[in-house]
């Protein structure tokens, strides 16, 4: 993929415009963090070897994932009251029913960490 990386630390591509949220080095598998962008709070984690960008908060019982959720192997699990997600799709799993996770594009590259556009609903 051809892309521009810009003074900021945006990077502009075919595939939209994309933000620099953290270094590779600062996610370790099985990890997460809190990064912001605009008024969206992000849970940036890494399952499987890959990135996932999360909605901060759990559509069940609304706990931040960054205080009181757990990355597991291609899921989220909160907590705060044991609802999990998928992360690839953001569905919530098992017997328990609550609203979809919203998500972003991430993209790996160069030993960043960078957030696209969020994935749209369903």
């Amino acid at each position: 993929m051809v892309a521009k990386i810009l003074f900021d630390g945006t990077k502009k591509s075919a595939l939209g415009e994309w933000h620099e949220a953290a270094a590779s080095t600062d996610l370790a598998e099985g990890q997460g963090l809190q990064v912001q962008r605009g008024h969206d709070r992000i849970y940036l984690c890494r399952s499987q070897g890959f990135a996932h960008a999360v909605e901060d908060r759990c559509t069940h019982g609304e706990a931040a994932f960054s205080e009181s959720g757990r990355v597991r192997s291609g899921f989220l699990l909160c907590l705060a009251h044991g609802a999990r997600f998928d992360l690839a799709s953001g569905r919530c799993l098992g017997a328990m029913r609550c609203p979809q996770l919203r998500r972003w594009r991430v993209l790996e590259e160069n030993g960043a960490i960078f957030l696209g556009e969020e994935y749209p609903p369903g």
